[in-house]
């Protein structure tokens, strides 16, 4: 696998924002948002065997039987899912079947089956304009049906403001009609690089996860300085 950090944190955004995790960020990326924050994870990393990985995940193993989550993210960890599937199944079975793991996508990879069958929390974070990626890039409407089937998924949107909900209910409908009456599945979150604009968007992003009946998401490790 190719791998660009393993550290212990806490996860900063989505349903489980505020529980400690340990992060395993993988190398390599489809998309090239102007946005992101980790540029560093698109490409290189350094390649490490699953056991190998395993075993830089163990040395928080006293955080993870404190309940800690462990929260797979890139760059894309899908790209490398045959991989990711083995990882899965050994920590799994390590700890235990009821191992709270988290799976960081932008929703344009296709999920195998077997992630469902180990109750796999998927964190989907599909793309708007906003992200300067074509549409024929960033919707992947096979993908996003087959992970809203699983029913511990969730999808963040990136938003600054209303005309991106316009967009996110016109591009996207077809996704908020497959998770109705979920819709709580559907996260606002302000779209943000430092704290000081965190701070003077997100309450309007939380004004329209009101308005229109989505759950606000914060940005946790935007909003305190959180690696």
């Amino acid at each position: 696998m190719r791998v660009a950090e393993v550290f212990y944190s806490m996860q900063g955004e989505g349903v489980t924002a505020g529980v400690p995790a340990v992060f395993i960020r993988l190398a390599g990326c489809n998309l090239r948002c102007r946005f992101c924050d980790t540029k560093y994870a698109w490409s290189g990393g350094r390649e490490v065997t699953v056991d190998e990985l395993v075993g830089e995940v163990l040395k928080y193993e006293e955080e993870i039987r404190r309940r800690a989550h462990i929260v797979i993210t890139g760059g894309e960890p899908l790209l490398q899912q045959e991989a990711l599937g083995e990882l899965v199944f050994k920590l799994s079975r390590y700890f235990n079947t009821l191992l709270p793991i988290e799976v960081e996508t932008n929703g344009t990879v296709t999920p195998s089956p077997f992630f469902f069958d180990y109750a796999v929390q998927f964190n989907v974070s599909p793309k708007l304009s906003n992200s300067g990626v074509p549409a024929e890039e960033r919707i992947n409407r096979q993908a996003l049906a087959k992970l809203a089937s699983g029913p511990y998924t969730t999808f963040k949107f990136a938003v600054a403001s209303e005309d991106d909900v316009r967009e996110l209910l016109s591009d996207y409908q077809f996704l908020i009609a497959m998770v109705e009456p979920e819709r709580w599945r559907i996260m606002l979150m302000p779209l943000a690089a430092t704290r000081e604009e965190y701070l003077r968007v997100a309450p309007e992003v939380a004004k329209l996860a009101i308005k229109y009946g989505f759950r606000f998401s914060p940005r946790l490790q935007v909003e305190l300085g959180l690696r």
